[in-house]
């Protein structure tokens, strides 16, 4: 058993080479490459707020799934040092403001301050 996970997370959760999270992938293929760190966050979101890396990068607006998207969008923009249209790409081809929105609506539904100091000019939270 992996440090980290709980029986029912192991029991509930359908894990598939693409949506398992890295420790697991790492576990069961003996892998020592180092992940993108914007992957990696993805992974840790998907399974804190039981969906897949796959739900994350898709199309679908079921609000469980927006919410975790919108947490791991502000995640690695807080985390790394990724452009607005990085991430949109990491995140499917996304646009820039796109991400914009996202981090701002995570930011004012959780009460948290835009990381970085970000002050993108006629938008509010």
């Amino acid at each position: 058993m992996l440090p980290g996970y709980s029986i029912e997370q192991w029991y509930n959760y359908k894990f598939s080479p693409e949506t398992a999270p890295l420790e697991v992938q790492l576990y069961f293929t003996g892998a020592r490459i180092p992940m993108m760190k914007a992957e990696q966050i993805k992974h840790e979101v998907a399974l804190r707020n039981g969906v897949t890396v796959k739900d994350i990068m898709g199309r679908t607006r079921v609000r469980k799934i927006t919410k975790a998207r919108k947490e791991a969008m502000y995640e690695v923009f807080k985390e790394t040092d990724y452009s607005l249209p990085t991430i949109g790409k990491v995140f499917g081809g996304r646009d820039h403001t796109t991400v914009i929105s996202n981090i701002l609506r995570h930011c004012r539904d959780n009460n948290l301050e835009i990381p970085r100091g970000a002050n993108w000019k006629g938008r509010s939270q």
